[in-house]
């Protein structure tokens, strides 16, 4: 974030808006397979319809990730570069990098583990308790809490 900001403030407001959208997106990772997967006892087991939805938010995700490319701009002193380098070599460079080849791997698998730990957690919360369950539920913690 150094080359967005400079200002502490700015860039703990850009975390938080990191992380918001980070939750946004591990809400939608649930609730949409949800909204979309065959219902149980249903004698229609498509997973059109799921594929439909991911298509959808894949073009969606996609345009807005187009969209913030034109949109967020670095400080000039980041974004001009001296040479481009041709490709061959700028692989060969990245490729035997061992810093960003052990990073790589680090972050993969944090990201990996934290996406099937998700999954598992709502797989299992599933199983375990219905929505039946889960509306009164919902309704008991709300209204106790407000």
């Amino acid at each position: 974030m150094p080359e967005m900001t400079e200002s502490l403030e700015e860039r703990s407001k850009l975390q938080v808006s990191s992380s918001l959208f980070g939750l946004l997106g591990t809400l939608l990772g649930f609730i949409i397979p949800d909204l979309v997967r065959p219902k149980a006892g249903s004698a229609d087991t498509s997973l059109w319809p799921l594929r439909l939805a991911m298509i959808g938010l894949g073009l969606v995700c996609g345009l807005l990730i187009w969209i913030a490319t034109y949109k967020i701009k670095e400080r000039p002193e980041f974004s001009q570069v001296d040479k481009p380098i041709p490709l061959k070599e700028a692989l060969k460079a990245t490729l035997t990098n061992k810093n960003f080849i052990v990073f790589d791997i680090a972050n993969f698998m944090a990201v990996f583990m934290f996406s099937i730990c998700m999954g598992a957690i709502f797989l299992r919360f599933r199983l375990c308790y219905p929505v039946e369950f889960l509306i009164p539920f919902g309704r008991a913690v709300y209204s106790a809490g407000g």
